[in-house]
């Protein structure tokens, strides 16, 4: 690993959150991306968090949890098992927070925390947005083409009802024209729009 490695790897980690620091922990010992630690693998996590000289709080949760007959622990599980002993998994916080200290201190990076979850926040906004202007359009298309279709109802009814051979021929053309206007809109091209005949 080159220096640019190292600091791109030391920032990342100093920006994770609590969630994601707990994720990071579980991966580490989920190797194979699985969705599982073994109970093997579980007790190496717990060893590396605490010290020998430290383990009262890792006994106990030990004796009271329970890691399934198939003795896997999915993250679900691991995360009830964080809500349960919040102290079990602290060490990964601790870590996180002495790291910060060592590089360029806690305040700079709780601005720059601060300065990413604003920029979080706009994007989440942004997405919200163009959503509900996606539905939005989705909207006045549908109303769009319901009230073409009433319009060509309307058209084929009076045509049928007519007896004048003008009026027919006009209204047959207004048909026309609304069955273009819906081929054009469903190809995303240019409306066209059909001139309004009035009744003679």
């Amino acid at each position: 690993m080159d220096f640019g490695e190292t600091v791109k790897c030391i920032a990342q980690f100093c920006m994770f959150g609590k969630d994601e620091l707990l994720h990071f922990a579980y991966q580490i010992f989920d190797a194979d991306d699985n969705g599982w630690i073994s109970h093997e693998e579980f007790i190496l996590l717990l060893s590396d968090l605490h010290p020998s000289t430290n383990r009262g709080r890792t006994t106990r949760a030990l004796r009271e949890i329970d890691l399934l007959d198939d003795g896997k622990l999915e993250y679900w599980e691991y995360l009830e098992l964080n809500r349960r002993f919040p102290n079990l998994f602290y060490p990964v916080v601790e870590a996180q927070d002495k790291m910060r200290q060592k590089f360029f201190g806690n305040k700079h990076w709780h601005r720059k925390l601060k300065k990413y979850q604003k920029i979080k926040a706009g994007i989440r906004r942004a997405r919200k947005n163009n959503t509900d202007k996606m539905m939005e359009a989705e909207n006045r298309g549908k109303r769009r083409l319901q009230k073409r279709e009433r319009r060509l109802a309307e058209a084929r009814a009076k045509a049928q009802a007519t007896k004048s051979t003008l009026k027919k021929t006009i209204l047959n053309a207004q048909i026309w024209a609304l069955k273009v206007e819906g081929r054009w809109d469903k190809g995303g091209k240019k409306k066209i729009k059909a001139k309004k005949v009035g009744a003679l």
